[in-house]
This record gives C-alpha cells, structure tokens and sequence, in this order.
C-alpha cells in the first residue's frame, strides 16, 4: 500500500495518484509528463516538488552558499603560495602567530590602502593574503577557548 501522493514502493510512481492531479487527457503518451499546453510539458515529480506545499528543512543552518566563490579560491590560493613557501599548514606551529599574523594583517591592508592590486612576492591581491592572517588569528583564538 503507498503511502505518498506521488512515490510508493522502490520509487515506482502511483499513477493513481498522478491521475488524481491531472486528467489523462494532459498526460503525454510519449513521455508520460503533463503537458500544460501543446508547446510545455512538465515533469509530475519535478512540479510536485517545486509546490508551495514543500518544507525545505534549511532555516537555522549555515549558509555557506552565500561565501562568493572567487573569494574562496583566492584564499586557496594564498594557502598553496604559503605551503610552497613554508610548508603545509605550517603556519599552526609559529610560535607567537597571533602577534606576527596581526602584523602581517597590517601590513597586508596598508598595502590595499595604498593602492597596491597585487602582493610583489606572490602576484596575489594583498587582501588574500590579509584574508589568511585573519583565518589564523581565528584558529588560534578557537584553540584558546578549547583549552
């Protein structure tokens, strides 16, 4: 016995249920979608799940969708200059890196300030590389709180 309008079973649709939504009249002997005009047809399941009456589950998580792309692939980028330059991840064990990552902050937004588009060493925008400063001044900070 089904127990929802549109799938049963294994995924087999309920075609009595499809009927129920649209005459057979608009069912299209070709593809089995509905056909709203001659020229549109539309897909039951897909038309089903883009109703008002779908829940989306998603309020109160994180919305990382929201992070604009380039600005991750550029952080990427300065990462990998830093893991040629040093090595990977290395910059977890800098000893005093809360007081030498902010300077380099600094020095890295000055440089913005000052007009510079891109870093003389690695050719990357000098807000990347102030991007990462500040990404190890969070981990560090989130390190002091779990101790």
């Amino acid at each position: 016995m089904c127990t929802t309008d549109v799938l049963c079973g294994r995924g087999r649709l309920n075609i009595a249920a499809l009927i129920k939504v649209r005459e057979k009249s608009q069912v299209s002997p070709v593809t089995g979608f509905f056909m709203r005009n001659k020229m549109k047809m539309t897909n039951p399941i897909q038309e089903k799940f883009n109703s008002e009456n779908v829940i989306k589950a998603d309020e109160g998580k994180n919305r990382l969708d929201l992070i604009e792309p380039d600005f991750i692939l550029g952080l990427g980028e300065a990462l990998t200059f830093g893991a040629k330059k040093y090595s990977d991840k290395g910059w977890k064990n800098i000893e005093n890196k809360h007081d030498s990552n902010y300077a380099s902050l600094m020095r890295h937004i000055m440089a913005w300030r000052k007009g510079e588009k891109k870093d003389p060493e690695s050719g990357l925008n000098p807000l990347l590389h102030a991007a990462y400063n500040i990404m190890v001044l969070y981990y560090d900070d989130l390190q002091k709180e779990k101790k």
